[in-house]
């Protein structure tokens, strides 16, 4: 695939195929705020909060199917008849 280095008249990203898409300064006129990163940040959040419930709930029913695997019944003790 043929990259693109540069152009001259404005600076470009380096793109595959020959496409070239203009570099913007200054985070393409937003400013500091860029509206997508608000929505990853919380997509990444969310993410992270389902694997950590995931996680948990996965150790809990492993540990509950040991628990009911390894467990043993024990006979009743014998009484005696009398007294």
């Amino acid at each position: 695939m043929p990259l693109v280095e540069s152009c001259r008249p404005v600076k470009c990203n380096r793109v595959a195929l020959g496409r070239v898409r203009p570099y913007l300064p200054g985070n393409a006129g937003y400013g500091k705020f860029k509206p997508m990163s608000f929505a990853r940040k919380v997509w990444h959040l969310i993410v992270a909060v389902k694997d950590g419930l995931s996680l948990v709930f996965l150790l809990l029913f492993f540990f509950a199917l040991y628990a009911v695997l390894t467990a043993r019944r024990r006979p009743a003790p014998i009484r005696s008849a009398c007294c």
